[in-house]
């Protein structure tokens, strides 16, 4: 799908969400009765794109289904909560069309820490519930450690999603395991361990390996 986002921006050459902030600026400026369109400085009212009350933290092996279905699931509940849903997510953030670009590993740290404390709230995609993809990625493990650092206590909240599919799973072993003494909801927490994450850099895995032992471990395994 980042091909296809990729397409989308060809023209512009830049990020989704500055794409989708064009357009509507766009839209406003054929509004001439807009108050909108008449001041560069007024308020949009219903704006595509602001500052982010969500971080995303997913897996690219995911479909694109699996963290859409998330969002939609957190826009609703921020609804009924008289709340709106703005979302920090990779693959509408950040330019495509950069991400060749070589960013060292320190500064990368940086952002993803300024960025998770900025927004205040990261939602970890989980899936499958056995054995989630994102566990299995060291820049997830990163995102979960930079929720949990201990300056930001009371600042960053950590929330884990399933799919619905996989709830329902979820709970239907968790039925089982306590009807039919099964071992599977067991064996999927005893099986937490962010130090085997995998990255494609070795210089990543190696620095977020650090920054977990410097965490804790064992910590955050129990955490998730």
């Amino acid at each position: 799908y980042c091909q296809h986002i990729k397409k989308l921006t060809q023209d512009l050459q830049c990020a989704f969400v500055d794409m989708a902030t064009t357009l509507q600026q766009q839209e406003l400026k054929q509004q001439p009765d807009s108050q909108s369109a008449i001041s560069p400085t007024a308020v949009v009212p219903n704006p595509w794109a602001a500052p982010a009350t969500n971080f995303i933290s997913h897996t690219w092996s995911y479909a694109f289904e699996v963290p859409f279905e998330i969002m939609c699931n957190i826009a609703q509940e921020q609804h009924n909560q008289g709340k709106q849903a703005y979302f920090w997510f990779d693959v509408f953030s950040n330019n495509q069309h950069a991400v060749t670009h070589v960013v060292d590993t320190e500064t990368l740290s940086q952002l993803f820490g300024s960025s998770v404390l900025a927004i205040g709230r990261v939602d970890l995609v989980l899936s499958p519930w056995k054995s989630p993809l994102a566990l299995q990625r060291s820049w997830c493990i990163w995102e979960i450690i930079s929720s949990l650092k201990p300056e930001y206590a009371d600042k960053v909240e950590l929330q884990l999603h399933l799919p619905r599919d996989e709830e329902k799973a979820f709970m239907d072993a968790c039925a089982q395991s306590i009807f039919k003494d099964g071992e599977a909801v067991l064996e999927a927490v005893q099986g937490i361990d962010c130090m085997q994450a995998q990255a494609s850099q070795e210089k990543d895995q190696l620095m977020i390996q650090a920054a977990l032992q410097a965490r804790g471990e064992a910590y955050v395994n129990q955490r998730l």
